[in-house]
């Protein structure tokens, strides 16, 4: 875990900028400025005690100064929580940003070992333990070290030897007694944290499936699955809090302990006379001082533990393989060649779903990859668009840069129909009719769906227009090789026959690569990949 954090707060210094540790810095001089306000407070009260006991005049102007100590305290309190809320909220941006970029090099394998649900959890958790592990050593542990520290050295050396060891001993206890038993209930509560994020994707599920269960009658069924789940979150949560109380009476009796110590001896022990009465409230201060963030020390340990385990999490998408950007398909140098497989092989949970000893894929318009329903189509098309691992060799006469492909269904933004398309690049009116239109859109659909949001996961549309918005992705980007995945399937004829007709133009400048069944396409095409028993072959026609 340390090497993993270690590596996170470095990714952290590399993404924050000038303007960004300036405003850490801002908050470090206000936290260092509060702490010593906080140990004046004591000290001043201390004086203001002697001045009143002896009768001196100056007890008024220690009286001013005791009472504005608070007025710093209360406005550095704030004024480093603003300051450092902005460089929270600036680090977690650019960390966000960084560690997405991250995933999206990543391989598709590796994307789907988590559900993106989970992957989002993960994300956001991470970045949330690492705020916790800055601020909570920042401003809480390390502060508290300090003002005992400071505060135990002035005991020591204005009141006695003997009291400041005595209360540096009983510190210890606390801090020994925390340490183990925190540990142990961190353990505990990273179970449930695991369980959390499992029910977080059961209850999305019963929501995003919402109409099958009611169709199906089956909203009982989704209802007691979550349940279960919950309550075995609840009973996890239940064994991580029981350490709880035996930790609250050890703390006690030790804070008890150190109280009712360190004022005996200063009684008993410290000088005679006025100075007994400064020393008393001085010591009384100082320890008060010093009991205030003890009694918040195991909180805001076990949140450093959580924080840590959490930030841990963002190494497991930092250390993933990464790619500058789609995987390699080597090139081919053979002007003649579409595509070369050599000692090719896909694999998917350690079984061959296709694989080829030679093959050689000739120049061709429009090439069809056919197959039985689970045969590996959409696993291939996905090796050819740069976008899968592999083993043996996929050698493309295009650059890997200008493969595209377009998936059986589509991903769907919550945004209007001409952003799903565009995907933030800058495109005329003109075009974009141009490509809406070829993709069988009408005019009232274009209209409609520029007025409103899709849903998410496009829930505002049907299966058709999902793959027509894909299709004009497709169409606007105008690839040297275009991968369509069931192109025509869920569309009308007159629109199957749009982007047969579109598919087909495009094949005289580019190569498009169609999966189907539909057995119509065959009369377009030069050449099928024909995948059988795992095995892939070619037909030229």
């Amino acid at each position: 875990m340390k090497h993993a954090l270690a590596s996170l707060f470095i990714l952290t210094y590399k993404v924050l900028d000038t303007k960004d540790k300036a405003t850490f810095g801002m908050a470090s001089i206000i936290f260092a400025l509060l702490i010593a306000f906080r140990l004046c407070t004591p000290v001043s009260l201390a004086m203001l005690t002697a001045a009143v006991i002896n009768g001196d005049s100056t007890w008024l102007k220690w009286g001013v100064v005791y009472a504005g100590l608070f007025f710093l305290i209360r406005a550095s309190e704030e004024v480093k929580i603003a300051v450092y809320t902005l460089f929270k909220q600036q680090m977690r941006r650019k960390l966000a940003l960084s560690i997405l970029d991250d995933f999206f090099k990543i391989s598709f394998v590796n994307s789907q070992l988590k559900t993106s649900s989970e992957y989002a959890i993960q994300i956001d958790r991470g970045l949330g333990g690492l705020q916790t592990i800055v601020y909570s050593i920042m401003f809480s542990l390390l502060p508290f070290a300090i003002e005992t520290i400071i505060g135990i050295l002035i005991i020591s050396l204005k009141i006695s030897l003997i009291v400041g060891l005595s209360c540096l001993c009983i510190v210890t206890l606390f801090l020994i007694f925390t340490f183990l038993i925190s540990v142990n209930i961190h353990k505990l509560t990273q179970i449930f944290y695991k369980t959390a994020t499992r029910n977080f994707h059961i209850y999305s599920e019963s929501i995003r499936f919402y109409e099958m269960l009611r169709s199906f009658h089956a909203t009982k069924w989704a209802k007691a699955r979550y349940s279960l789940a919950n309550q075995q979150f609840i009973n996890e949560v239940v064994a991580s809090v029981r350490p709880l109380m035996p930790l609250g009476v050890i703390q006690g009796i030790l804070l008890f302990c150190l109280m009712i110590s360190a004022s005996f001896m200063v009684l008993t022990l410290g000088p005679e006379g006025s100075d007994r009465v400064t020393g008393f409230v001085l010591v009384n201060g100082l320890l008060w001082q010093i009991s205030t963030p003890l009694l918040y020390f195991s909180q805001s340990y076990r949140q450093l533990l959580n924080g840590m385990s959490s930030a841990a999490e963002l190494t497991e998408l930092i250390n993933m393989r990464k790619y500058s950007s789609k995987i390699s398909v080597s090139p081919c140098n053979d002007s003649a060649l579409s595509y070369r497989f050599e000692n090719f092989e896909l694999t998917a949970d350690n079984k061959t779903v296709v694989k080829c000893r030679k093959l050689e894929v000739p120049k061709a318009r429009l090439l069809m990859i056919v197959g039985g329903s689970g045969a590996g189509k959409t696993t291939l098309a996905r090796a050819m668009s740069g976008l899968l691992d592999c083993s043996g060799g996929v050698e493309c006469w295009y650059s890997v840069d200008n493969i595209y492909y377009c998936s059986q269904v589509p991903d769907i933004f919550d945004v209007s129909l001409e952003d799903n398309v565009s995907l933030g690049e800058d495109i005329s009116d003109e075009a974009m009719n141009s490509v809406l239109t070829a993709a069988g859109f009408t005019n009232i659909e274009i209209e409609s769906l520029n007025n409103r949001s899709l849903g998410e996961y496009g829930a505002h549309i049907s299966g058709g227009q999902k793959r027509r918005i894909g299709i004009a992705r497709m169409l606007l980007r105008q690839g040297e090789v275009m991968i369509f995945d069931e192109p025509t399937a869920e569309l009308d004829d007159l629109a199957c026959h749009r982007v047969m007709s579109t598919l087909k133009n495009m094949s005289a400048n580019q190569l498009v690569v169609v999966i189907t069944h539909d057995v119509k396409w065959q009369k377009f095409c030069d050449a099928q990949l024909i995948i059988a028993n795992h095995q892939l072959s070619l037909k030229t026609t």
